[in-house]
């Protein structure tokens, strides 16, 4: 497994002109990678450049992972360029969003930030009918698993349908219903995002199937994941 960091500020157009070497040499890696992650952050920094990545992945067919963030950032992609939403946004990087794909949790303090995210160990249910998902094939096809939960927005439950409407898969959410925990894109050989951090509990001889599912799409050996 090679690993190649890339900054999400070198693949922004702000930087083809500011340091062009950069630049293109991070879009020289992000083109020549098997498979493409979007790590949890916090702030706009970089974004703009995930965004372009996520873009990258879902068009190009590169299997795609995103975490916490990495999952918004794959669902703003998804509204900006496939259901038409210009300047889709979260309330995060943009306040006064007019397309406001991701919001504060309603329980969630906007002025108080310490100690007020969702945290700790949280059920995810799979949804009926996603049975041929292949994230939850990965995780053993049962209805619920349990990861580790760090953030304090979630995807906007309001545009739910219309992503659905456009191949974008809620699969799996929380025990309400109302909270989006995972997200597979139909007709693509992998392009999972989820809302927790499943890194937390993964260990070097129990990785977390996420993880797997990433790394088998990069060698071409998901198949016979997908066929069960």
């Amino acid at each position: 497994l090679v690993i190649q960091w890339i900054e999400g500020t070198d693949l922004e157009t702000e930087t083809l002109t500011s340091n062009p070497v950069k630049y293109h040499n991070a879009w020289r890696d992000l083109c020549a990678a098997q498979a493409i992650l979007v790590t949890g952050g916090f702030g706009r920094r970089g974004t703009e450049g995930k965004i372009a990545a996520a873009k990258w992945a879902r068009e190009k067919k590169i299997p795609y992972l995103g975490i916490c963030l990495g999952l918004q950032i794959a669902v703003i992609e998804f509204a900006r360029n496939v259901c038409g939403m210009d300047g889709a946004n979260s309330v995060e990087l943009d306040e006064n969003t007019t397309s406001a794909v991701v919001v504060y949790m309603p329980e969630i303090s906007k002025t108080h930030l310490g100690g007020t995210m969702r945290l700790g160990l949280r059920p995810t249910e799979f949804q009926p009918g996603t049975e041929n998902s292949v994230i939850r094939k990965l995780y053993g096809g049962g209805k619920t698993v349990l990861e580790r939960h760090r953030h304090r927005y979630e995807i906007n439950p309001a545009l739910i349908d219309k992503f659905e409407a456009k191949g974008l898969q809620f699969v799996g959410k929380d025990e309400t219903g109302q909270r989006m925990e995972i997200v597979e894109l139909a007709d693509h050989p992998y392009f999972v995002g989820v809302q927790y951090h499943p890194e937390l509990l993964t260990r070097p001889l129990k990785p977390s199937p996420p993880f797997i599912g990433l790394v088998l799409a990069a060698t071409g050996k998901l198949e016979h994941i997908a066929s069960l």
